[in-house]
């Protein structure tokens, strides 16, 4: 069974879901949100989700030494550097929802734990593909 991390609940983490559970019906996707957070759960609830409340919570699940078949870091880009190098030398595959880091020096840490482990660090942008943009450009180029 192909298993799934998301750490993050906001907007970003719960499309990312809602993707994973249209693509893949049967896919075991676990939410890292922390307990002090104010996103709601009700949405991920209907998706059949399950919650960890820390990174380490959610690796635990499982005692492969690959945690799972992929990665979402879609929490506060401040704290994507730390989760994304811990997962990438766990050997897990990483998509980073954009920014990939809120500095340089995090980024470049990034960089180097995809290189040293010769997983996959991809960058995404859940809205990318949205109304919203092609809008701004037909409005803008009037």
């Amino acid at each position: 069974m192909r298993r799934a991390i998301i750490v993050g609940s906001g907007s970003a983490g719960r499309r990312h879901a809602l993707a994973l559970r249209t693509l893949d019906p049967e896919i075991v996707i676990t939410v890292v949100q922390r307990p002090e957070s104010v996103q709601p759960r009700e949405e991920l609830q209907n998706l059949d989700v399950s919650f960890a409340s820390t990174l380490d919570e959610a690796l635990a699940v499982s005692g492969d030494v690959c945690p799972a078949d992929f990665c979402i870091v879609a929490n506060p880009s401040t704290l994507h550097a730390d989760v994304a190098v811990r997962l990438l030398r766990l050997n897990s595959p990483v998509l980073i929802e954009k920014p990939l880091a809120a500095d340089l020096l995090s980024a470049k840490e990034i960089q180097t734990a995809e290189l040293q482990s010769g997983n996959q660090a991809l960058l995404g942008y859940h809205l990318r593909f949205g109304d919203l943009l092609p809008e701004l450009c037909r409005l803008v180029h009037r």
